[in-house]
C-alpha cells in the first residue's frame, strides 16, 4: 500500500516551524528576555544565512507579525501628554 507524500512546502514548514521551537528553547533554557519572540527570530536568521531553505506559515506569519507589531508601535509611538 503506497503512502501518501508530503508536499516540499509543507516540509519546508514543518522543518522552520522546528527551528523557531529550537531557537525558543534554547532563549528560554539561557534565561535571555523576550524567549518567544527573539528565539525564532535569531534561529531563523542564523539559519537563513547559513543558506538553510526556509518557509514561511503564510497567513498566519502576518496576522502574527500585525498583533506583534501594533503594540509595539503604539509603545515607540506613544505622545506624552501633558
Amino acid at each position: 500500500m503506497l503512502r501518501p507524500q508530503m508536499p516540499d512546502k509543507m516540509k519546508l514548514r514543518f522543518a522552520t516551524l522546528a527551528l523557531a521551537l529550537l531557537g525558543t528553547a534554547v532563549f528560554w533554557l539561557l534565561g535571555l528576555p523576550l524567549p518567544c519572540l527573539f528565539g525564532p527570530m535569531a534561529a531563523c536568521l542564523i539559519a537563513a544565512l547559513a543558506g538553510a531553505p526556509l518557509k514561511g506559515m503564510g497567513t498566519i506569519s502576518t496576522l502574527a507579525r500585525t498583533f506583534l507589531g501594533a503594540p509595539v508601535a503604539a509603545r515607540l509611538l506613544r505622545v506624552r501628554r501633558v
